[in-house]
C-alpha cells in the first residue's frame, strides 16, 4: 500500500540513501558549507526538529515528511562540519541498539536498564 503523503510529493525519485547521502555532500560542498562553524549547523538542525514538531502537532503528513528529509540534510552537512561520516554514526547507533531489550512504556520504547521493579520510567 502507497503511504498516502506520496500523492502529494512532487517527482519522487526512487534512490538509495547512499547516492542520496553523496548528493547531498557534493551539494554542501559546492556552498563551502563543510568549512563553516559546527555550532551554526547545529542550530539549524534544532530549528528543523521544530518544524517536525509543530507538523507533526498539527498531523501535517506532507510537513512531517518534508522536515525529516531537512533534518537529514542539516545532519549530513553537521557530520561533514565534524569531520564525521553520518554512516559510521548511524552504524555505531544501531551496533547499540540492535540486542537491546527493554519495553513499551506509554508508547515509548524504554531500554531495560532504564525500568525499574515497578515498569516506570527512571
Amino acid at each position: 500500500m502507497k503511504p498516502k503523503y506520496m500523492d502529494i510529493l512532487p517527482n519522487r525519485t526512487i534512490v538509495g540513501i547512499d547516492q542520496l547521502t553523496e548528493q547531498i555532500e557534493q551539494w554542501s560542498y559546492t556552498r563551502k558549507l563543510p568549512f563553516q562553524d559546527s555550532r551554526r549547523q547545529f542550530v539549524k538542525i534544532i530549528e528543523e526538529v521544530g518544524e517536525l514538531a509543530a507538523c507533526d502537532a498539527r498531523n501535517n503528513e506532507p510537513g512531517i515528511v518534508d522536515a525529516i528529509g531537512d533534518i537529514y540534510v542539516t545532519l549530513v552537512v553537521y557530520c561533514q562540519q565534524r569531520g564525521i561520516r553520518i554512516e559510521d554514526a548511524i552504524g555505531l547507533a544501531y551496533n547499540e541498539i540492535k540486542d537491546r531489550k527493554g519495553q513499551i512504556i506509554d508508547g515509548t520504547f524504554v531500554k531495560a536498564s532504564d525500568v525499574d521493579c515497578n515498569s516506570q520510567p527512571k
